[in-house]
């Protein structure tokens, strides 16, 4: 097996002294996006099912006494129905770009963690994060998603102490 990062022989993880499970920051990130990715696409809203309990028109809807109430009610519940629906949009519209942005900076972050450590590996059998040739390992538990640019900063200074 050759890391086909630099075709170089493969980092061996220092806890587990193996290869097979050794992988590039740029793979663990791809994997990690992949897994939130298919999480999103499993908690999305599914489609309710057809039928359901009504059995038909009211038959008191129809009644000359009622015909006035049930207008006056039904302008009333759209009016309300309308200044919720548009609060509620403004809401879901902000939140909805606060986690663009905030997608958009982890993916940002990403990118430049990649590049500016490319040495950078994690072991899947043991959940550690290491540098090639490195005695030290670092717990991924450590980290918090997402990954910003200081925790890697962060990590890679316990990884490079003596």
């Amino acid at each position: 097996m050759v890391d086909q990062s630099y075709g170089a022989p493969p980092a061996i993880c220092p806890q587990c002294g193996n290869s097979a499970e050794v992988r590039t920051v740029s793979e663990l990130f791809d994997m990690l996006n992949a897994m939130q990715a298919n999480a999103r696409q499993q908690a999305a809203p599914q489609s309710a099912p057809q039928g359901g309990w009504n059995s038909g028109p009211d038959p008191d809807y129809y009644q000359p006494d009622n015909q006035f109430a049930n207008l006056v009610v039904g302008m009333a519940a759209r009016a309300i129905g309308k200044r919720w629906l548009r609060s509620s949009n403004k809401r879901i519209e902000s939140a909805v770009q606060a986690q663009a942005q905030e997608a958009q900076q982890a993916q940002d972050d990403q990118i430049a963690i990649v590049e500016r450590y490319p040495d950078l590996r994690g072991c899947l059998r043991d959940f550690v994060l290491f540098l090639p040739g490195g005695t030290s390992a670092v717990p991924i538990s450590d980290l918090r998603m997402p990954v910003t640019l200081a925790q890697a900063d962060a990590l890679m200074a316990r990884l490079r102490a003596p």
